[in-house]
């Protein structure tokens, strides 16, 4: 069993330096970042019903979008172009 969660710095510079979204094993051990080639902020990571993915939302030039990445690492892939994002942020 896995958690996902985002890695990053802090967020006063969420802007400037985009966190990464990775998986560890509830054990422990290195986490595995699945965004880290995306050079976006990234948010709101969802597990897939199966278990073998991970959903999340990701903005670029102030348009979020939907994608999944495999939780084993891989291609990330867009399912969805999104809209603009508002100016409070959602």
């Amino acid at each position: 069993m896995k958690i996902a969660y985002l890695q990053g710095g802090p967020p006063k510079y969420s802007d400037y330096d985009p966190g990464d979204l990775a998986v560890v094993s509830i054990e422990g051990g290195e986490p595995l970042l699945l965004t880290a080639e995306l050079d976006r902020n990234v948010h709101s990571p969802r597990w897939s019903r199966e278990g073998t993915n991970v959903y999340f939302i990701y903005a670029d030039d102030r348009v979020r979008a939907l994608a999944s990445v495999p939780a084993s690492g891989g291609k990330i892939e867009q399912l969805h172009p999104g809209a603009p994002a508002q100016l409070d942020g959602t």
